[in-house]
């Protein structure tokens, strides 16, 4: 959650499988290996600003993932990502972009803004 927040790319490839992928069902694009998830990143998610809460989703790790929005000066829920885990790495990733997920999943729909 912290290489997530800080854009730290490195940092996120450093926990993944050579073979990691991404995906964001239902959406028919997916990335598959390093170099095409640094790309998504980069030119995605990592060009704007996020707060990233733990939690649980069908047994496995999962992360709330909330959006800045400047008008309301807070960050709204957007994502949930569910790891996939080998070992210690993350082998895949798959993102439920859907508002509403997070609450479902015991989260708040909203995080305060910083200060």
């Amino acid at each position: 959650m912290d290489a997530l927040e800080r854009g730290d790319v490195d940092a996120v490839v450093a926990m993944l499988t050579e073979d990691a992928t991404w995906s964001m069902p239902p959406m028919t694009s997916w990335y598959r290996g390093h170099d095409a998830i640094v790309g998504f990143l980069t030119e995605g998610p990592f060009r704007h600003r996020w707060r990233h809460v733990p939690t649980r989703a069908n047994g496995q790790v999962a992360v709330g993932c909330y959006l800045w929005d400047a008008e309301k000066r807070r960050y709204e829920a957007q994502v949930l990502d569910v790891l996939t885990l080998r070992g210690a790495q993350i082998e895949e990733v798959t993102a439920f972009v859907d508002p509403g997920v997070c609450p479902r999943f015991g989260l708040p729909d909203h995080l305060p803004g910083d200060s």
